[in-house]
Order: structure tokens, then C-alpha cells, then sequence
């Protein structure tokens, strides 16, 4: 690309203050970190005149300012003259940013996009949907509201860039609280150890699957059995119709006079604040048996010691939005090679000669 001569590093000031602390005897540890940063000279793409040569370049483009707090408890409130111990650990974190200068107006497109996008007094990946309005009446294609205000709009220019302030606001698509629960108890030889992780306070895009019209090769929601079907039905659902064919291909005139070509509002509901999940979910996540052979009968096998474990990884989702209807919000739309972690368990023998 062409040289930018005033493209500088990203930067910041950073205030970070933490301690550790333990409590009746060192049997309770209590670890406390605070953060706050003041960032400048953000990275990313500026949209130009193209005068230079170029409609978008890379530039020091914003500013951001970022905090959290990072808290973790820990302790063994039972340990037992006979060797039962207990170990519990919880850990949670919060972190929240807010973007305090902006020189780009981002589109509609970019704003309501799974990824997010940066806009002044919001989240640096902030999500933003298309307001929704309703089914039309006649023939079930999904209505927003306009741009500029105007009721049951069936078109939204995705490239406009000063008009959003109809757009709903959600919230990041990352999540501003994350945390664990750990808890491993132990007694003549047996271990078992569990992990549940948790995280909430982000919003996830739910994958564009509307269309006016489906083919053979389409798989198709099984939401659709909800869709409207006759008149009527838009006082009970908000799953739009599929569009005979002759609708689908000709202009729909609407009792105003105006025509209107229904496709398009199609991928408009697609990012309206109809097809937006919670992030939130709780989730198992690993499960450990372990078992170490006496030393007396790894001697009798001619062992200096053995040890057998059992090790669940991703064992269950215990709690997600019901909207996302089954998907991982953890991995859900990575897409490429991002798979979701699958469900796994592994036995293990080590031993020593």
C-alpha cells in the first residue's frame, strides 16, 4: 500500500495496582489486580477522499480508555487428620472500554456485523442491530424502522454512514465478566477435581439464514415452522414468509402506490435485533480422576510408582441462550479452522521403573 508518513505505534497509559493477601494462617488467599488504561493512536482503516491514490488507508484513527479488575479467592476449608483435603477456588474478572475519540464514521454495515465495530461513547466491538417493525400483513416479508424515523420500511442502505441512530445498541460481543470455580478434594490416594467456567455480558450475531426464497441445497431452521403463512399471522410471529416465486421476482405494490422489492429486506432481518443472542454461559469444564497405586503394591509389581487418571475436557454446556439453539456461544461464528472444542475424555497409566 501507499506510504502513510504519520502512521505511528499504538500507545498508552496504564495505572495497575494489585496484591496478594492470606488470611487464618495462609489457609485463605485472596489475590486482587485493578487496571485502568488511557489509549491513543488506535490502528485500523481510514476512509480518505482517494486523492492520494487510495479510498481507505491504514491510520492512528482513535482513542479508548479501558479498565477491570481481576478477583480471585482461595483456600482449603477442610483438611483432615486422616487425608481428606478440600480445595476450592473462585476467580472472576470485569472488564469494560469505551471508545473516547473517532475520526471515521463507520457504516451501517460494519456496526451491525457479528464482529462488531467502534463507535464514540460505545464499546471498541460494539454490537448494533437494524430495528425491527414488524411483518407485513399482505405478504409476510419483515419491515424496520427507516434510517431517518419512517415506519415499516422494507429497505436499509447498509453503506450509510451518518444516519444510525435508529440502530439498537446491544452491547461488546466480548464479555465484560469471565470467570472460573475450581474445586479438587482428595483422600487415600483418589483425586477428583472439577472446573466450571463462566462468562456473561456479551451479544452474538446469530448466523444470516433468511432468505425470501430456498433451494433444494438449502438447510433450512426449524424456526421456520413458525414463519407466517396467512394474513394475520404477523400479530403472532416475527419469522417472515417465503416468498412464492412470482412475489419473490416482481415488484410488490404496496397500498401507498410504492413498489418494493421484498428480497432485500430478507438480508436487512438478517441484522435486525431479531437475530441477536446472549453470550452468557456456564459451562463444565473439566472433570479429573486420578488414583495413585500405594507405594507397597507398586513395589509388588516391581514399580517404583504408578499412577492412573481419568480427564473429561468440555464435559457439558450447562447454560446457554436458548436462541442460539444448541450452538457453543463460546465459538459460536469463528468459522475457518476455529472449530469448537470437542467433548473429550482420556485414560491415562504412568508409571515408573
Amino acid at each position: 500500500s501507499l506510504a502513510n508518513s504519520e502512521l505511528t505505534w499504538e500507545k498508552l497509559y496504564e495505572l495497575n495496582i494489585g496484591g496478594d493477601f492470606g488470611f487464618f494462617k495462609d489457609k485463605v488467599n485472596v489475590t486482587v489486580d485493578y487496571y485502568k488504561r488511557n489509549i491513543f493512536d488506535l490502528l485500523g482503516n481510514l476512509r480518505t477522499s482517494g486523492v492520494g491514490g487510495q479510498n481507505t488507508k491504514y491510520a492512528n484513527y482513535g482513542k479508548m480508555q479501558a479498565s477491570g479488575f481481576e478477583f480471585t479467592v482461595a483456600g482449603n476449608p477442610v483438611t483432615l487428620s486422616n487425608g481428606f483435603r478440600w480445595r476450592t477456588q473462585l476467580n472472576f474478572a470485569h472488564n469494560t472500554n469505551k471508545v473516547t475519540a473517532l475520526e471515521v464514521n463507520p457504516s451501517i454495515w460494519s456496526l451491525v456485523r457479528a464482529e462488531g465495530a467502534p463507535l464514540l461513547g460505545k464499546s471498541q466491538r460494539g454490537l448494533y442491530s437494524i430495528k425491527f417493525d414488524g411483518l407485513d400483513p399482505n405478504y409476510g416479508y419483515p419491515t424496520f424502522v427507516g434510517l431517518d424515523g419512517t415506519r415499516k420500511e422494507p429497505y436499509v442502505y447498509f453503506q450509510n454512514t451518518t444516519d444510525i441512530s435508529q440502530l439498537v445498541y446491544h452491547g461488546p460481543v466480548d464479555p465484560t465478566l469471565t470467570g472460573g470455580f475450581y474445586n479438587q478434594i482428595a483422600y487415600k490416594g483418589f483425586t477428583l477435581s472439577v472446573l466450571f467456567t463462566f462468562a456473561t455480558g456479551n451479544y452474538i450475531r446469530l448466523q444470516p439464514s433468511y432468505a425470501s426464497t430456498y433451494s433444494d441445497l438449502n438447510s433450512i431452521s426449524k424456526s421456520m415452522a413458525n414463519r407466517w403463512l396467512f394474513p394475520g399471522d404477523e400479530k403472532i410471529t416475527n419469522i417472515p414468509a417465503i416468498l412464492e416465486p412470482f412475489v419473490a421476482g416482481n415488484r410488490i405494490i404496496r397500498p401507498n402506490g410504492e413498489t418494493v422489492d421484498a428480497r432485500y429486506a430478507y438480508n436487512a432481518y438478517n441484522y435486525s435485533d431479531q437475530r441477536v443472542a446472549k453470550g452468557d454461559f456456564v459451562r463444565l469444564k473439566n472433570v479429573t480422576v486420578t488414583y495413585n497405586v500405594p507405594p507397597k503394591l507398586a513395589s509388588a509389581l516391581k514399580m517404583t510408582n504408578a499412577q492412573v487418571s481419568l480427564v473429561g475436557n468440555n464435559v457439558v454446556l450447562l447454560y446457554s441462550d436458548k436462541r442460539l439453539n444448541g450452538a457453543d456461544p463460546e465459538f459460536f461464528n469463528n468459522g475457518g479452522v476455529a472449530m469448537p472444542i470437542p467433548r473429550q475424555f482420556t485414560l491415562s497409566i504412568k508409571a515408573g521403573f
